[in-house]
């Protein structure tokens, strides 16, 4: 044992030589007193990046968004949504070949409608309102039959974006 070869290879103390059993015992041949809790375990964080597809509960209806970047590094994904409402998590399958939905106008029109959603920054979300549906994919919604819109994005947050969902589907 260690304490053996300390004693035997080291001048160490004449305590430490007498103890050297009661160290063993105590340390070596006794089981380690067993946790009071379990130890903490970091939780899994990640961020959304461009190119996911996310799926947004709101109401019990499910819309479904591509994330085109971020305005910051993990901050502020800047979002655009795919026209189809679900009662359920959107497949990919599901949304391959959708259209954008644009937002309405007071004269009925539409344009491209991309937001920067601050506070939509976690994933998995710690709400479970937002969901990852599938990462990497290449191609975003069709928005060539909207005309182009006023600026490059709305800045919103995870709060007012409920309401502009409403307002673009026609709910409110």
């Amino acid at each position: 044992m260690a304490i053996d070869a300390l004693n035997t290879k080291v001048a160490l103390s004449d305590d430490f030589h007498r103890r050297s059993d009661a160290i063993k015992t105590m340390f070596l041949r006794t089981a380690p007193a067993s946790l009071k809790r379990a130890p903490g375990h970091p939780d899994s964080l990640s961020f959304h990046r461009a190119a996911d597809v996310v799926s947004m509960q709101l109401d019990g209806r499910y819309y479904a968004a591509y994330v085109h970047g971020c305005v910051n590094p993990n901050e502020s994904p800047i979002i655009e949504f795919y026209d189809a409402v679900f009662d359920h998590v959107p497949s990919l399958a599901e949304l391959t070949g959708r259209r954008a939905k644009g937002q309405r106008y007071d004269d009925g029109s539409e344009s491209v409608s991309k937001y920067s959603v601050a506070g939509m920054k976690f994933m998995p979300d710690p709400a479970g309102q937002i969901v990852l549906v599938k990462a990497c994919v290449e191609t975003a919604p069709d928005n060539a039959h909207l005309p182009q819109g006023v600026g490059l994005f709305t800045v919103s947050d995870i709060f007012d974006i409920q309401g502009s969902v409403g307002r673009m589907f026609g709910q409110d």
